[in-house]
């Protein structure tokens, strides 16, 4: 059966950046040599430009100045990164993060000095083409998991009451692999009947509830959650993380921390029929060209009527506690919720 060509993008629930037209980029890896100094920050921000960090995860931090930064995709050129494209990015200057052939994807990131200190990176609420930054501020684009918790860029500020030195400062970066965990149960419950007139946008906005399909910050069942949402095709792809105990590895060694934790995607209602041959949409297993190993099911108990949800099968890394005041862990394949989708 042929797939809609409406959501056939969907079809592995290919995360990126959306991020918007209108600049003039270049398809191949920029050149220039973008490794950088804290000295480099402190000169660019100091000057009231923006800098922007890049970050591979297994590889350097790469950096540049923007001088012209109207927005988070013009300070990205002015810095003298290229992108694949800037509609859907995958690739930033020869760095893939493709969610169907990696399992990536490029996630974007602010940070300010606020009371003469840094704060935490903070996750973009908007795309690169709607953001402003803010003069004498940090942009970063890091590699994260398309199923995992979103990986923040590893730079981490430099020292804002030290002397700055003549000679150049290496580069401190720290390196830390993170383990997905298990996503909570989620239940679907609207029972739309289906119907062929896709949605207005004041339907979507009326049938938008926390956590999962409202953007913003939500306190829900005594939890923390994150929720952005962004255009796709004729709906809306949101992603929600969830601020909970995770497990990173430090130096090869197991710890648990808290951080914000990705806990799933789901698609806006749209009619059933756009996604027709759709595997997210229907009820079955497949293997991803990366071998990774999915299951669909729709209109269950689990997911609800008028909804599908998908499963990735993926190592997981469990922590209990051993009772003197440390973790047992264990590391197990099992299937986690990764998106759902829902009908109108």
């Amino acid at each position: 059966m042929e797939r809609s060509p409406l959501i056939r993008r969907a079809a592995l629930a290919a995360l990126a950046v959306v991020v918007g037209l209108g600049l003039p980029w270049a398809a191949h890896a920029q050149e220039d040599d973008l490794s950088f100094t804290d000295g480099d920050v402190r000169a660019c921000i100091e000057a009231e430009d923006v800098f922007v960090i890049v970050d591979p995860s297994d590889g350097e931090l790469m950096g540049g100045c923007a001088t012209e930064f109207a927005t988070g995709m013009e300070a990205l050129a002015s810095a003298g990164f290229t992108v694949d494209d800037p509609a859907f990015i995958k690739v930033i200057n020869g760095t893939r993060a493709d969610y169907v052939k990696d399992g990536k994807w490029w996630t974007y990131w602010h940070r300010h000095i606020v009371d003469g200190a840094w704060d935490e990176w903070e996750f973009s609420q908007l795309g690169g083409a709607s953001y402003e930054p803010q003069p004498g501020s940090v942009e970063g684009w890091s590699v994260s998991p398309a199923s995992g918790p979103s990986a923040q860029p590893r730079w981490e500020g430099y020292d804002l009451n030290a002397t700055p030195e003549p000679a150049p400062t290496p580069t401190v970066t720290v390196t830390v692999t993170a383990e997905p965990e298990p996503a909570p149960t989620v239940t679907v419950t609207e029972t739309a009947q289906p119907t062929q007139t896709p949605p207005t946008e004041d339907d979507r906005r009326d049938d938008r509830s926390a956590p999962y399909t409202l953007p913003g910050l939500h306190e829900v069942n005594g939890r923390q959650w994150f929720t952005t949402c962004q255009k796709y095709s004729i709906t809306e792809r949101c992603r929600t993380e969830i601020w909970a105990d995770t497990v990173v590895t430090v130096d090869g060694r197991h710890q648990v921390k808290k951080a914000w934790v990705f806990n799933n995607l789901t698609y806006v209602k749209s009619p059933r029929s756009a996604w027709l041959g759709n595997p997210l949409a229907e009820t079955g297993e497949w293997t991803a060209e990366d071998g990774r190993q999915w299951r669909t099911e729709c209109d269950t108990a689990a997911t609800g009527t008028g909804a599908c949800r998908s499963y990735v099968r993926a190592t997981l890394i469990s922590a209990q506690p051993d009772g003197r005041g440390g973790y047992r862990f264990t590391q197990v394949n099992d299937w986690t919720v990764n998106n759902i989708v829902l009908f109108s």
